[in-house]
């Protein structure tokens, strides 16, 4: 329940970003050293709400809602 799995697929990121609905970042990844097509994101401490994941890869940027409940 606080541990959301993302897969990328064939994207390889740049950055990955989480953060709440009023736009502070809780967590924040970059210099990916290693292709990975998945990423685990863990809001264990996080409260129960509405968040975002946004990841930028070369060409795109690409945001997505996690609802932890």
């Amino acid at each position: 329940k606080s541990i959301f799995n993302v897969s990328f697929g064939n994207a390889i990121p740049k950055s990955v970003e989480v953060y709440d609905i009023t736009g502070k970042i809780l967590l924040s990844k970059n210099n990916f050293k290693n292709i990975q097509s998945n990423f685990a994101i863990d809001l264990t401490n996080a409260a129960n709400g509405v968040y975002f994941l946004n990841f930028k890869t070369d060409n795109q940027s690409i945001t997505k809602k996690i609802i932890k409940n």
